[in-house]
């Protein structure tokens, strides 16, 4: 199903919260999460991929939990 994957993460981060000028929350108010993957799946599978990475990837489920708002970008290719 999958050849290849990569997933990258940058965001902006409110330094406000560790200089100890102001509690911050989220202190990382956005992120981009972008996806790169090879497969062979079906656009019903992919989709159900990106409502699975939603919750199972840990990173993303700590983030969204916090409140921060997650740009998800996917750059996805036949494989």
């Amino acid at each position: 199903m999958f050849r290849d994957s990569h997933i990258a993460i940058t965001g902006t981060f409110d330094t406000r919260c560790s200089t100890g000028e102001a509690r911050v929350d989220p202190p990382f108010p956005e992120i981009d999460m972008t996806v790169t993957l090879a497969t062979d799946a079906t656009d019903e599978q992919l989709e159900d991929l990106k409502v699975q990475l939603r919750w199972r990837c840990l990173v993303a489920a700590t983030f969204s939990g916090a409140g921060t708002k997650i740009n998800e970008i996917w750059n996805v290719t036949p494989a």
